[in-house]
C-alpha cells in the first residue's frame, strides 16, 4: 500500500531535510508540553499575552525524557556508521538539528533502563532511558537561539516525538505571585492545558491558508474563556503588515455549548440533526448573537422547553393545573397553596394570575400536555409558538369585542 502521511514525514526526518512542514497535523497529549516551550522562547506579544492569560511568567526547569526507538532494534550498516551513538544511532534532521544542541545545554545526562508498562495490558517491558536536563529559563533560551525560531524549535521537538525519540517533557513553570509560584507542568488544569494546546498550536502552524478541524475545544474552559474564545482566535491568527503569512484560513468547529455561539451570526452557524437514517444540516432561523445562554437554549439550536431544573418545573406545571381545575377539591387547594408557597420562596410570584389575560392564557395552554418535556423538537417548537400565538389573538379578540 502507499505510505501513509506519518510514514513519509517519518523518512523525511531519516534524512538531512530542514523542510518539516507537516501538510496534516494532529494534535496529540503530548503537544502541549511542547507548545509551552515554543511560547516562553518567543517574544511573539500574541505567545505573551497567552502566558500571562495562564499566569506563567517563566520556566524554572525542563527535563527532556528519551527512549529508545522501536526502530534502534533493527539497525544496518549505514546506521552504525552515519548514526549518533548518544541517540541509539538515530540520524538526520531530529538529530543533528535539535538533540545535538539539547545535548550542549544540559546538565550531566543520565542513562537508565527500567520496566515501562507499555499500556495497561500487557507485562512491563524494558525501556532505554536518557535524560536531559535544563536547569533553568536562562538554559532553554540558549538552547532556542541554537535551534532558530520558536516555530523552527517546537517543529524539530515535535518530530523527535513523532519519530518516537522523545517520550515526555517534565516541566515546572512559574506561575504569577497568589497564583500558585512553582508549579509542575502536569498540575496545570485540564482548562489550563486545552487553551495553551489549542491556541498555541494555531499560531504556530499557521500558514498562508489552513484549515482547523477543532472538536469540542470548549469541553474544560471556564466561561469567560468561552466568551471570549473566538476574540483569542482571531488574535492568534491575525497576521501582521510585514509577516509572511498574509492568507486566510477556515476553522471548522464541534460544539454543543451555547456560550460557543452566542456571538455568531445564523451564517457561521449550522445545526446537525438525525432524522431516521439520515442527517439534516440546516442553519437557524435567527441569528445567536444577542439571544443570550437562555434564549439560545430554548431555541431551535438546543431544543429546551426551559431553562429551569426538572424539579422546579414539575412544580410549575402542577401549580398552573391545578389554578385551571374546576371544580377543586379541598386537597387540591392545600396542594396548590403550598407549590405556591414554595415557588415564591424561589422567586415565583402568584401576583400573575390576577391579571385576567394572563389567567386566561395558562388556563388554555394548560391543556396542552404533549410539550411537558425537557426537550422539544423543531417541529414541537414551532407548534408550540403557533398554539401561543393563537391563544393570544383569541383573548385579543374577545377583549376587541368588548
Amino acid at each position: 500500500h502507499p505510505p501513509t502521511h506519518q510514514e513519509r514525514y517519518k523518512q523525511l526526518l531519516r534524512q538531512d531535510d530542514d523542510d518539516l512542514m507537516r501538510r496534516l497535523f494532529y494534535c496529540r497529549g503530548g503537544h502541549s508540553q511542547l507548545v509551552l516551550l515554543a511560547c516562553l522562547l518567543s517574544e511573539d506579544p500574541v505567545f505573551k499575552k497567552l502566558l500571562g492569560n495562564l499566569n506563567i511568567e517563566a520556566i524554572e526547569s525542563a527535563l527532556f525524557v528519551l527512549k529508545k526507538p522501536y526502530s534502534a532494534k533493527n539497525l544496518d550498516e549505514s546506521d552504525i556508521e552515519l548514526g549518533d551513538s548518544r541517540f541509539w544511532y538515530r540520524r538526520g534532521t531530529v538529530v543533528n538539528g535539535f538533540l545535538e544542541k539539547l545535548w550542549q545545554v544540559a546538565w550531566a545526562p543520565v542513562q537508565e533502563t527500567k520496566q515501562i508498562a507499555v499500556d495497561f495490558r500487557r507485562r512491563p517491558e524494558k525501556q532505554e532511558l536518557l535524560y536531559l536536563f535544563v536547569p533553568n529559563n536562562q538554559s532553554l533560551k540558549k538552547l532556542g537561539e541554537e535551534v532558530g525560531t520558536p516555530e523552527r524549535f517546537f517543529r524539530y521537538a515535535e518530530a523527535a516525538y513523532i519519530g518516537d525519540l522523545l517520550e515526555e517533557v517534565r516541566i515546572t513553570v512559574k506561575k504569577s505571585k497568589g497564583h500558585g509560584g512553582d508549579v509542575e507542568f502536569k498540575q496545570l488544569s485540564e482548562g489550563e492545558l486545552q487553551m495553551l494546546t489549542v491556541l498555541g498550536l494555531m499560531r504556530i502552524t499557521r500558514e498562508d491558508h489552513c484549515l482547523f478541524l477543532l472538536d469540542e475545544p470548549d469541553t474544560h474552559l471556564n466561561p469567560i474563556w468561552k466568551l471570549r474564545y473566538f476574540d483569542d482566535i482571531e488574535g492568534v491568527l491575525s497576521s501582521e503588515k510585514d509577516s509572511l503569512v498574509q492568507g486566510e484560513s477556515q476553522i471548522l468547529i464541534t460544539t454543543h455549548d451555547p456560550m460557543m455561539v452566542g456571538s455568531l451570526k445564523r451564517e457561521q452557524v449550522h445545526i446537525l440533526r438525525k432524522h431516521g437514517d439520515c442527517s439534516i444540516v440546516e442553519s437557524p432561523d435567527v441569528h445567536p448573537q444577542g439571544m443570550g445562554v437562555t434564549g439560545l437554549l430554548k431555541s431551535e439550536l438546543f431544543g429546551l422547553s426551559s431553562t429551569l431544573d426538572i424539579e422546579t418545573e414539575r412544580r410549575l406545571f402542577r401549580r398552573n393545573e391545578l389554578f385551571v381545575k374546576s371544580p377543586r377539591t379541598a386537597d387540591d387547594d392545600a396542594e396548590l397553596s403550598r407549590l405556591s408557597a414554595e415557588l415564591a420562596d424561589l422567586g415565583f410570584s402568584t401576583a400573575d394570575f390576577r391579571d385576567p389575560d394572563y389567567a386566561l392564557f395558562v388556563r388554555k395552554m394548560a391543556q396542552h400536555r404533549k410539550f411537558r418535556k425537557p426537550v422539544l423538537t423543531p417541529e414541537e417548537q414551532a407548534e408550540q409558538d403557533r398554539i401561543a400565538g393563537e391563544i393570544i389573538s383569541e383573548i385579543l379578540r374577545e377583549e376587541d369585542g368588548e
